[in-house]
């Protein structure tokens, strides 16, 4: 297989620090870390979001250690790039791996 060079994810709401709001289960958390474990993407990989302007906020939501965090987000209206208050670690990636194999009893 190929090295992916870029995610794009969905999001509920995000905010300039990259953390975000998730649709899902954790489900894209998930496929990054499985894409990780299996080389495909590194800890630089640039992880984007598609969302609408009144989705953007400038205050911090909870974010759990196997959160991805965003990178750029892009809007109707412009396109801007995170400041994350952490970096994506790779053991982050294999948390929420490992966590997901004990929710379904591998």
């Amino acid at each position: 297989m190929k090295h992916i060079d870029l995610i794009i994810t969905s999001s509920v709401a995000v905010n300039h620090l990259g953390e975000r709001i998730r649709k899902d289960d954790g489900y894209s958390d998930l496929e990054v870390a499985i894409v990780f474990e299996f080389g495909l993407i590194d800890s630089q990989i640039p992880i984007t979001t598609t969302i609408h302007d009144i989705h953007t906020f400038h205050k911090t939501f909870v974010q759990l250690p196997h959160d991805i965090t965003i990178n750029h987000i892009f809007t109707p209206a412009k396109h801007f790039k995170t400041t994350p208050s952490r970096k994506q670690q790779p053991e982050s990636y294999s948390l929420h791996l490992g966590a997901f194999k004990g929710r379904i009893g591998l």
